[in-house]
């Protein structure tokens, strides 16, 4: 099996060594490539942060792992994942692997999931669960568990094609395009694989931005509020 490591890397520098420590040891993975751009909807909602420390991270301390790297402003969930997928899409994969800054994989975990992909009834999406981190590294809640790993190939054909909305994908077969969602999809067990996620813990300024965003990307849905009175985050 390869697997093409697409990375979504900005704005969570001092975690940058401890993601990638363990996906360096990992022989299935045969290239990588990763997006670091600057969202303008962060920016709109309050968190307007320059992380220039990310690139320069994965040019010297990562360079002899990370094979292609897309950095930017402006951009949108969607834009900054496409630039490295056509990277990786250049190479012989079979499946792209989706890595945010903040999701910390041990090697058992990622290696229980190879494992589980090769052994079991083939599916095109595979969703991971992760213990999802609230306002602290100390506590978590297991309600996370989004696509991460997608086929290259449906029936022998490289046909995945795109990302048309943050993790969502879609396929271009017989000429048609197919959301991964009509495809067959598979949850990775939690008991072989559960990552640590820490999108819900960090400055202020970010968790106000963040419920700001999600408020805005989701139609006014959010899990999480902020408590402008206590100055913390809180659940909705």
């Amino acid at each position: 099996m390869k697997i093409g490591l697409l990375c979504n890397f900005y704005g969570f520098p001092h975690y940058t060594a401890k993601v990638l420590e363990a996906w360096k040891n990992i022989p299935e993975i045969s290239t990588v490539a990763v997006s670091s751009y600057k969202y303008q909807d962060y920016v709109d909602c309050g968190w307007d942060v320059d992380d220039t420390q990310t690139p320069i991270q994965l040019l010297t301390e990562h360079r002899e792992f990370v094979d292609y790297i897309s950095t930017g402003k402006n951009a949108n969930d969607s834009f900054s994942r496409n630039s490295p997928l056509h990277n990786i899409l250049g190479h012989d994969v079979d499946y792209i692997w989706l890595l945010d800054q903040d999701e910390v994989y041990s090697e058992k975990d990622i290696k229980k999931a190879i494992n589980y992909i090769s052994s079991s009834e083939k599916a095109c999406t595979y969703k991971i669960n992760f213990k999802n981190f609230i306002f602290s590294e100390n506590q978590y809640i297991e309600d996370f568990n989004p696509p991460r790993i997608f086929a290259v190939n449906v029936n022998g054909t490289k046909t995945l094609s795109h990302f048309y909305y943050e993790n969502d994908v879609a396929y271009l077969i017989n000429n048609q395009e197919v959301d991964y969602k009509q495809l067959p999809m598979a949850e990775i067990p939690r008991s072989l694989c559960c990552p640590d996620h820490y999108s819900w813990i960090g400055s202020p300024e970010f968790l106000k931005a963040k419920v700001n965003y999600q408020l805005k990307r989701y139609n006014g849905i959010c899990s999480y509020k902020w408590n402008e009175k206590k100055g913390q985050l809180e659940f909705n």
